[in-house]
């Protein structure tokens, strides 16, 4: 299966041209973020308002709330702030959960059980976007 193209210019210069969206291949399977991703690049494309609401309750169910908060200012959406402080709540309690993990790998266990409870941490942080809170 062919994903990308090149063409070559009038000056025989390369350029790269995908040939679909990732959504319309078959064997890629997609996760919650790459859709998200997609779904919001289309929706910012399109300029709909509708669409963009969507998106921004997409990204407070994925937990992502620098999106959400950035989608409801670009569309001048009042934030559910009852729905952005559980979430708020859900990462502080999952980023204390890493540390108790933490502290019980220190006492008991090596190195090499910190560092993957430390990267299971930095992947948490990164999916969600959390800043230090």
């Amino acid at each position: 299966m062919q994903y990308c193209h090149t063409t070559i210019t009038a000056k025989n210069k390369f350029r790269f041209q995908p040939v679909r969206l990732l959504s319309a291949m078959e064997d890629v399977p997609l996760d919650d973020m790459l859709a998200f991703a997609e779904k919001k690049f289309e929706a910012q494309n399109s300029g709909k308002t509708k669409l963009l609401k969507a998106v921004a309750e997409k990204a407070l169910s994925l937990g992502l709330l620098d999106q959400y908060e950035e989608i409801c200012s670009s569309i001048g959406e009042e934030m559910n702030a009852s729905a952005v402080a559980a979430v708020r709540e859900a990462h502080l309690k999952t980023l204390k959960g890493f540390d108790n993990r933490l502290e019980h790998a220190k006492e008991n266990y090596g190195e090499s059980e910190i560092a993957d409870i430390l990267c299971e941490r930095a992947e948490v942080v990164v999916r969600t976007g959390n800043k230090v809170w």
